[in-house]
């Protein structure tokens, strides 16, 4: 069986990484969820089962749903 490639997806999720990091004013999220997508924040959050479900319900594709000033957890939510 072929196995998915992924690589596609890490990068997109390097880039939000990088876009979020990049952010003006992101140490003032410190402790808050946030859903970044193509380089864009898409959403803020207090906790991560609302951020979450949002990154779910803006379509297919990766999307950097983090804690500010955490690391990042990595879920494949793909079906």
């Amino acid at each position: 069986m072929h196995e998915p490639d992924f690589s596609a997806d890490l990068a997109a999720l390097r880039r939000d990484q990088a876009a979020l990091d990049a952010m003006p004013g992101v140490e003032y999220l410190h402790g808050r969820w946030v859903v970044v997508r193509n380089g864009i924040l898409r959403g803020l959050f207090d906790c991560f089962p609302d951020a979450s479900r949002f990154a779910t319900s803006i379509g297919p594709g990766p999307a950097l749903v983090q804690q500010v000033g955490e690391p990042p957890i990595v879920l494949d939510l793909r079906r």
